[in-house]
C-alpha cells in the first residue's frame, strides 16, 4: 500500500515539550489546519504511527481526543476521517462564537487589570499602523492575539474550554470551504472601537462593540460560501 504520509514534514521538536498524546494532537492539527491533510482525507493509523514515530496506541488517544473535539469522525466499516464542515455548519459556529465572545469581552471588560489595560493600548497603536500598512499577515496575527487576550482575560475557565472547540472547527471550517476573511480595514477599526468601550471600563457598550463585530463577519460570509442568510439572526 502506498504511503500516502510520505511527503509530509513534521515538526519533532514539539515532541520535547509536551507529553505523547498531546504532541500527536498538535501536530495532527497543525496538518490539518495548514491544508495539508484536506477534510474529507481518512486516516489511515499504521502508515500515520509510522510517519510520527508514535505506536497505534497513543496515536488512538489522540484522535480520539480529536473526534470528541468534532475534527475528526469515526465510519463505521471504514476507518477515521477527517470531518468535512460545510458552510452552513461554518456560520453555525461562528453564530456560537458572537455569543461566546460577547460574554468574554463583558467580563474581561469588568475585570480590567492594569496589565490588560497595557496590552489593549498598544494592541490599539498596532492596529493604527496595520490600517495604514494594509497589511494581511500583520492583521491576522493581530486579530488571533486580540481575540484570545479577551477570552483568556475572562478568567472562566469553561468559556476558554469553550471558544477553544470553536476555533478549532472554525479553523477546520475554512479548510473545508476556502473561505478567507478579507474585511482587513472593516475588522481593524471595529476592533479599536471594541478597546476603547473597554477602557472606559463600558461592559455594556463593549459587549455591544463585539456584537457587532462579529455580526458584521457573519453577514459577510454568506455571499462569499454562496448561501442564503437568515436575516433574523442579525442584530440591528
Amino acid at each position: 500500500m502506498k504511503d500516502v504520509y510520505e511527503a509530509l514534514e513534521i515538526d519533532f521538536e514539539v515532541r520535547n515539550r509536551v507529553n505523547l498524546s498531546d504532541y500527536i494532537i498538535e501536530v495532527l492539527k497543525d496538518i490539518i489546519f495548514s491544508g495539508k491533510l484536506q477534510p474529507g482525507s481518512r486516516l489511515v493509523e499504521d502508515q500515520l504511527a509510522r510517519k510520527l514515530k508514535v505506536s497505534k496506541t497513543p496515536l488512538r488517544e489522540a484522535l480520539t481526543t480529536m473526534q470528541k473535539e468534532g475534527l475528526v469522525e469515526n465510519v463505521p466499516y471504514q476507518g477515521k476521517f477527517i470531518v468535512n464542515i460545510s458552510p452552513s455548519q461554518l456560520v453555525d459556529t461562528y453564530i456560537v462564537r458572537e455569543a461566546v465572545e460577547s460574554l468574554a469581552v463583558r467580563l474581561a471588560t469588568m475585570q480590567m487589570t492594569r496589565d490588560f489595560e497595557n496590552y489593549l493600548k498598544n494592541a490599539e497603536k498596532q492596529m493604527q499602523n496595520i490600517v495604514k500598512g494594509k497589511s494581511v499577515a500583520e492583521f491576522l496575527i493581530m486579530d488571533h492575539a486580540f481575540h484570545n487576550e479577551i477570552i483568556r482575560h475572562a478568567n472562566n475557565q469553561t468559556l476558554n474550554s469553550v471558544y477553544d472547540l470553536l476555533i478549532n472547527k472554525i479553523r477546520l471550517g475554512k479548510v473545508s470551504t476556502a473561505y478567507n476573511n478579507r474585511r482587513t480595514d472593516e475588522s481593524t477599526k471595529e476592533h479599536m472601537e471594541i478597546i476603547e468601550k473597554m477602557l472606559e471600563r463600558n461592559p455594556d457598550e463593549a459587549e455591544k462593540s463585539m456584537k457587532k463585530h462579529i455580526n458584521n463577519i457573519i453577514k459577510s460570509m454568506y455571499p462569499a460560501l454562496g448561501i442564503t442568510p437568515p436575516e433574523i439572526l442579525f442584530t440591528k
